[in-house]
Order: C-alpha cells, then sequence, then structure tokens
C-alpha cells in the first residue's frame, strides 16, 4: 500500500547516506559506548521532550493571555476605540513571541546547565550522534544503527532540536493569540488549542 511505499523511498533515500557514512575516513566516536541507547534517550527523547512540552505550554498560555486580557479585565471597549489602542495589538504580538520562545530557551538552557553536570566530558559532546554504538528499535527492519541526515556531533544535534521546537514554541504562540482573539474565554480556547 502506500505505507510501504512511502517507507520503500524512505529507506532507499538513506542508502546512499549508510554507504557514504561507512566508507569516511576515521574512526566513529564512542559517544557513550554500550550505555548509548539509555543516554540518547534521556538526551533527546526524555529531557528535550519535556522541554518542548512544557515550552509548548508556555506559548499557549502566554498567546491566550495576551489576546484576552483586555476582554478579561474589561477594557477591550477602550482599547479598541481608539487608533492608538488598534496599533497595541502588533507590539503586543511580538510580545507574546518574545516570551515565549525567550522563556523555553532560558528554561531549555537552564535545566540542560543542570543536566550538563552528568556528562562533563567535551569529547562525548564532540562525538558524532550516529554510530555503531548508537542503536534504535525500527518497527520495519528491527534494530539498526541510528544516523541523521547530516552529520552532525552530540551538541549540534541537541542544538538542532533546541531550534526546532523553538519554532514550534513560537507556532503554538501564533495558534494561541489567534484562538485567544475569536475565543474570549481562556479554558475554552485552551481546550480548542488541545483539540488543534
Amino acid at each position: 500500500g502506500p505505507v510501504a511505499a512511502l517507507l520503500t523511498a524512505k529507506y532507499a533515500l538513506a542508502d546512499p547516506i549508510a554507504a557514504r557514512r561507512a566508507a569516511s575516513a576515521g574512526s566513529p566516536g564512542l559517544y557513550f559506548a554500550g550505555a548509548t541507547p539509555a543516554q540518547h534517550q534521556f538526551w533527546f527523547g526524555t529531557l528535550a521532550g519535556a522541554l518542548t512540552v512544557q515550552g509548548l505550554l508556555l506559548a499557549a498560555v502566554a498567546g491566550l493571555h495576551a489576546a484576552g486580557v483586555e476582554y478579561a479585565n474589561r477594557t477591550l471597549p477602550l482599547l479598541a476605540s481608539s487608533r492608538t489602542g488598534r496599533q497595541v495589538l502588533r507590539p503586543k504580538l511580538v510580545a507574546t513571541l518574545a516570551a515565549a520562545v525567550g522563556g523555553y530557551l532560558l528554561l531549555s538552557v537552564a535545566s540542560l546547565a543542570v543536566a550538563c553536570l552528568r556528562v562533563p566530558l567535551p569529547a562525548v559532546w564532540a562525538s558524532t550522534v550516529s554510530g555503531p554504538f548508537n542503536v534504535v528499535d525500527d518497527v520495519v527492519v528491527g534494530q539498526r544503527e541510528f544516523f541523521t541526515w547530516l552529520n552532525l556531533s552530540v551538541a549540534g544535534y541537541l542544538g538542532l532540536q533546541l531550534v526546532i521546537s523553538a519554532g514550534l514554541v513560537a507556532a503554538v504562540a501564533l495558534v494561541a493569540t489567534a484562538v485567544g482573539t475569536v475565543v474570549r474565554n481562556h479554558y475554552l480556547g485552551f481546550g480548542l488549542l488541545v483539540i488543534l
């Protein structure tokens, strides 16, 4: 069916990358050696996943609050009746994005600083995230070597994951602001965001 065709295409695209990695000179970094799968799951599954969820919640609250604070305080008619009041909406949107993304990055940096105390070895952060020690369970082929489309170090992969998550946080903040503009009740707006 169509799923099989997509998976076949995925692995057909992956074959040249895997062959190029295998033929490249130099030995793969140890990463965490035998503990690599568990450590990879902690850093890129558990920790980064929890930070992303917290960032998305922060973005939802920031967007809904920014869009509905005048309605909740009954100052919306005053704001909407003047040209200056209507011009406040664009800076509020910028402030919402800055608060959501900045809050997410601050939370991430603080959490990662504490978590990095566990791994003070610079060699680990410079190791390639793709390698023979990093094995993942694949539904299609069983256990296979983890690899990325780009040759990324552990630190680079973590940084890329944070950047992508920050983009998701910004998108949720924009959607939350739009939902908060239409739905004036914060609780209903949050419920609608969860459904979306």
